[in-house]
């Protein structure tokens, strides 16, 4: 159950990307063909060889990515009201206010690209055996499957804009979620092997 999870989570966020490139930043035909490359290169290159995904290495580049994509949607949105806190990262947004419409469509797409390697990287580690693949692929799919129709059905109703529903599934978010389930699987697996009841897990 914890693949779900983190496969939603991914094809969340390239929908989400996709919408804030295409609607918000530029009206152009076939951009959304870049997403969708960075989305599918994520997958491939994930699950072409583990040595290509280190968590001490992509987690401190999602967080400076997330970071990044923070300050350009932030950019000129502030009220000065908080003049005290938001004085040491204004010169960001400053920057960021006079970025290129490449460059800020580049920094979308770095991001879509560093989280979809951490969502796709972690599903990678929670394979199962050989013999369990079947059913492990039709999770990734299913998981997908819900995170296109929440985006398409059910985020127009919750969320403003596609940028709150980046930000409420972020991949370090998602990953909890699923890290929740895992504890619980096993937990589960403990308590029946002791011979106590489904029950301890709520106690607990």
């Amino acid at each position: 159950m914890a693949v779900v999870p983190v496969a939603a989570c991914a094809s969340v966020l390239l929908l989400a990307v996709t919408n804030k490139i295409c609607e918000d930043i530029a009206v152009v035909p076939f951009l959304w063909v870049l997403p969708l490359s960075a989305y599918l290169l994520s997958f491939i290159v994930s699950f072409d060889n583990p040595r290509w995904y280190g968590r001490g290495f992509w987690l401190p580049a999602l967080a400076l990515a997330l970071g990044a994509s923070l300050c350009v949607m932030l950019s000129g949105k502030e009220d000065g009201g908080d003049a005290a806190v938001l004085a040491p990262v204004r010169w960001l947004f400053a920057v960021a206010e006079d970025l290129s419409i490449f460059k800020v469509i580049g920094i979308y797409l770095g991001t879509l690209f560093i989280a979809c390697m951490v969502c796709h990287g972690e599903l990678y580690r929670l394979r199962p055996a050989p013999r369990k693949l079947t059913t492990y692929y039709l999770t990734v799919a299913a998981g997908g499957a819900f995170g296109g129709i929440f985006v398409a059905v059910l985020a127009r109703g919750c969320f403003r804009t596609s940028s709150n529903c980046m930000w409420v599934f972020s991949p370090s978010r998602c990953w909890r979620w699923s890290r929740c389930l895992l504890i619980r699987k096993v937990r589960s697996a403990m308590a029946s092997r002791r011979g106590r009841g489904p029950s301890c897990l709520w106690a607990s």
